[in-house]
């Protein structure tokens, strides 16, 4: 966490590798021009899903529970910051400033669990300028189609998404360390 050139991004919404059978969690920056695909987990995916959807759960999911604990504790989530990517894997902090602290407090947390709540509550999301290139951010163009990549738009897309997202059980993911 320094003053580095950061990137605001949003949520463009999720797609699905049919290919590599992952869910991608898809951030655009705010002039529309580059879009950022983060692979994700796919309990991930449901909760963006759900917060994306404005579904309300009768009990809380692990970002509520981490919402709701900032809170209680008198603080805010103030940004999520996506600050470096190495072997392949981003890395965030979720930054968050007490009530009467001068002090931001950074905490390291994957991009997805970070994003997940600052979704929840609103909060920005900024991606370090110099990780564009290394993340092979690419221009969105109308019409461009990858076969093993669909995009998330409409709600029959998104019935799609939710009926793969379900189909899938652990051993599709393959062999990976947390």
């Amino acid at each position: 966490m320094s003053e580095q050139t950061y990137i605001d991004f949003t949520v463009r919404g999720l797609a699905f590798d049919q290919r590599d059978k992952q869910p991608i969690l898809l951030l655009q920056d705010h002039g529309e021009r580059l879009i950022i695909p983060l692979v994700i987990g796919r309990a991930e995916a449901r909760a963006i899903a759900g917060l994306l959807e404005g579904h309300k759960l009768k009990r809380p999911m692990t970002h509520d529970l981490l919402s709701m604990t900032i809170s209680a504790l008198n603080a805010q989530v103030i940004r999520v910051e996506v600050y470096k990517i190495e072997d392949e894997t981003f890395y965030a902090y979720l930054i968050l400033k007490q009530r009467g602290a001068a002090a931001l407090v950074a905490l390291d947390c994957r991009p997805s669990d970070a994003i997940t709540v600052a979704l929840k509550v609103g909060a920005p999301i900024r991606v370090k300028a110099s990780l564009l290139t290394l993340a092979h951010a690419l221009p969105e163009r109308e019409g461009a189609h990858d076969p093993h990549v669909f995009w998330v738009r409409s709600d029959d897309e998104r019935a799609r998404l939710a009926e793969l997202l379900e189909d899938l059980a652990p051993e599709d993911f393959g062999d990976y360390e947390m």
